[in-house]
């Protein structure tokens, strides 16, 4: 009796999982919200590139206020691209990844590294960039393989389904 309500209790667990990855599947990105990041993007871009003076102090270089509206469009061309039916592993998706990612950790990289304060900041605050961005630019490596969300769901589903 014991070792039955055991097995449709792990069945159960396994069917829960299945459920839950089937539901996380399901949230299609919209081409709204492409269009809604993309313009959040357009405005930093634009004072980036000088076409809008900004009003008050500027603490960044241009540069880095034009990063931050490279990586917000960029993450607007991901969605589009998701919503449009891109494959992920393509070679187009896997550039526009690496300019949001090259966009995004500009900002950090040049706080860094490159602008001012007191060193022991500097310090504390690169070490946590540099191990960022080795984790974000393992995928780009040759011959090290990151798997999707569907395929470790799919991997823990069998490992569940093993110890039954």
């Amino acid at each position: 009796m014991k070792k039955r309500q055991e097995k449709r209790r792990k069945e159960l667990s396994v069917e829960r999982f299945e459920i839950s990855a089937q539901k996380q599947q399901q949230g299609a990105p919209s081409v709204l919200m492409a269009i809604l990041v993309m313009a959040v993007g357009s405005l930093p871009l634009l004072i980036g590139l000088g076409v809008i003076k900004p009003q008050g102090a500027v603490h960044a270089p241009l540069f880095v206020i034009g990063a931050i509206g490279v990586a917000f469009i960029m993450s607007g061309v991901m969605i589009l691209s998701q919503a449009l039916g891109l494959p992920q592993k393509s070679p187009l998706s896997k550039v526009l990844a690496f300019v949001l990612l090259c966009s995004f950790l500009s900002p950090f990289v040049w706080l860094s590294f490159l602008g001012d304060g007191p060193i022991i900041f500097r310090i504390a605050f690169g070490i946590p960039v540099v191990m960022v961005i080795l984790v974000f630019l393992l995928p780009f490596i040759p011959g090290v393989k990151v798997i999707s969300a569907e395929e470790a769901a799919q991997r823990q589903v069998e490992r569940i389904s093993r110890k039954l």
